[in-house]
């Protein structure tokens, strides 16, 4: 009997993830280049004012990340409903926090049939069309682009 392949995921996201399961988001400072704590309880996390976007609203709150390579990192907090299909221009991890979501990616068709319950993971390149659901009251997400600007393009 032959095992599949486990799809590897980088160290990091593993280790933010785990850190944002358990309250704490970790910031590198430019100086040194090592990681400075910053420790957020979900009460102390700071939501934008939410943005229709298709029959959803999604709030973003960004959290601290590496001053020196950039990148963009964030929870978003979406309504029950769909956003708008889109893409962006480069790609990005996304947890599952909160809620029961659907990801429907272009470049894997029958991606948007899986519920994707709290710890739930998808990697979303960046140019393809893309769509994520939220089929509870609320959702939370965690997201790490891989650039530093979160463009939205329908």
């Amino acid at each position: 009997m032959s095992k599949k392949p486990v799809p590897q995921v980088g160290k990091s996201v593993m280790l933010v993830t785990a850190g944002l399961l358990s309250g704490i988001a970790i910031a590198v400072t430019a100086e040194t280049g090592r990681p400075q704590d910053s420790v957020l309880g979900v009460h102390e996390i700071e939501y934008d004012k939410p943005v229709k976007d298709g029959t959803t609203s999604i709030a973003a709150a960004h959290l601290p990340a590496d001053p020196v390579t950039g990148g963009l990192v964030f929870m978003a907090k979406f309504t029950q409903g769909t956003n708008v299909a889109h893409t962006h221009p480069d790609g990005y991890h996304g947890v599952v926090i909160k809620g029961v979501m659907t990801h429907w990616s272009a470049g894997l068709p029958d991606s948007g049939k899986k519920r994707l319950e709290p710890g739930s993971y998808w990697y979303q390149p960046g140019k393809v069309l893309h769509q994520e659901g939220c089929l509870s009251d609320e959702c939370v997400l965690f997201v790490s682009h891989d650039g530093v600007a979160n463009d939205h393009h329908p």
